[in-house]
């Protein structure tokens, strides 16, 4: 075999793992830093501050467009103080997400089958978009 032979049959070989057991594409983007099953929304916020947050980001965190969309794609939203004890929640994903470092609040874990990401919460005059386009994300 030459190489382009090779090539092609590593490309075919690679879209083919990528295709998963449901028959479509497997989410885009890297790996989650707590990957789970389904779609799974952590906000960690600290609430005796809330008051301080800019408008926006506050209306990012408790936005019904959000919700819906969590909602619409059988996922889970949780919003949660940095000192909530969750070691009574049936849910193992969210323990594990709230052990992830968290450099500043409000703080994102998002996941959705082994893709997600780990960052400061959307801020600024789009928040609301910009928390709905990084969940959009990781629906594809």
């Amino acid at each position: 075999m030459n190489n382009k032979t090779i090539a092609v049959l590593c490309l075919v070989a690679a879209f083919f793992l990528n295709m998963g057991g449901g028959g479509g594409l497997n989410p885009v983007g890297p790996p989650s830093p707590v990957p789970g099953s389904g779609l799974h929304v952590l906000v960690v916020e600290d609430r005796l501050n809330r008051r301080d947050l800019p408008a926006e980001q506050f209306d990012a965190m408790m936005s019904a467009d959000v919700d819906e969309l969590i909602r619409k794609n059988n996922g889970r939203k949780y919003l949660y103080d940095q000192n909530q004890d969750v070691s009574n929640k049936d849910d193992p994903w969210v323990k594990d997400a709230m052990k992830v470092p968290r450099p500043s609040l409000p703080w994102l874990v998002l996941d959705n089958n082994g893709k997600g990401t780990s960052e400061a919460f959307p801020k600024g005059p789009q928040a609301v978009s910009d928390f709905k386009t990084k969940i959009q994300q990781y629906l594809k």
